[in-house]
């Protein structure tokens, strides 16, 4: 979809991958039906016309991208499905480990900024992706052990009882790429289908936001919470359940994923 340059073109968006923009876009989505659904029944004037056909563009474009997110496959064999299922299951209880570990006194963690700052660079979308065709949840898994690896955080993990958690992850993890046949160097996001649903997807998310940001008035105070409402998926992607800081990396109207 080709638009002419417009408000959208200063929207910077924060940095997310295909599957993080399919997240985005259901929740920008759900935000909206909530907001005009108390509109609704308070009896008080419906969100602009033009919000609902950005809406309609985004969510169409949020459609296609899960379709080429999760593409028609011959049914998986049972290794595959078995694989997946003891991978989801280290990821569900690795995080629970490391949720729970946070909620101790801080004095009684090692090394708790980096440990808090783990939980976000993990989960910044939640344990979304494993929802996933097998081999985007392959490199999702991949991409975040290799932020525990480079980032140096094994240490601090182990340090706190999450090294049996962390090992146990580890091999769900590559006996899930030996089900799968794949390699660590394998590249999910270069797909000419994929790559083209994803950027409009990501363009349809900017023109949505442009319409609703330029809507609040000063002399309708009213518009700019609303505004605010409809947006907090945005304005709140990347906080996590620890409620640390939100992902601060930011996308560049040229990047590509």
């Amino acid at each position: 979809m080709q638009r002419d340059i417009g408000p959208e073109s200063t929207v910077v968006l924060p940095k997310f991958k295909s599957e993080g923009c399919s997240v985005l876009i259901d929740r920008l989505d759900q935000s909206y039906i909530a907001v005009e659904e108390e509109l609704r029944a308070e009896g008080k004037e419906a969100l602009p016309q033009a919000f609902e056909w950005a809406r309609e563009d985004m969510v169409s474009a949020g459609a296609a991208l899960k379709d080429a997110l999760i593409p028609t496959a011959p049914a998986d064999t049972t290794a595959r499905q078995e694989a997946n299922k003891i991978l989801d299951e280290r990821w569900g209880g690795f995080k629970g480990w490391h949720g729970a570990m946070l909620t101790l006194p801080q004095a009684a963690i090692v090394d708790y900024d980096m440990m808090s700052t783990l939980y976000e660079t993990l989960y910044a979308e939640g344990l979304d992706f494993l929802a996933f065709a097998y081999d985007i949840q392959f490199k999702a898994s991949e991409s975040r052990l290799q932020a525990i690896e480079k980032g140096g955080y094994q240490a601090a993990i182990e340090a706190n009882g999450g090294g049996v958690h962390l090992k146990m992850l580890k091999e769900a993890h590559e006996a899930f790429g030996q089900a799968l046949g794949i390699s660590t160097e394998l590249t999910v996001e270069s797909s000419p289908n994929l790559s083209n649903a994803f950027l409009e997807a990501r363009n349809t998310i900017r023109w949505y936001v442009a319409r609703v940001a330029c809507w609040p008035d000063r002399r309708a105070p009213e518009r700019a919470a609303l505004a605010e409402r409809l947006l907090s998926p945005l304005t709140n992607y990347g906080e996590t359940a620890t409620a640390e800081p939100k992902e601060t990396t930011e996308d560049t109207n040229t990047s590509k994923d």
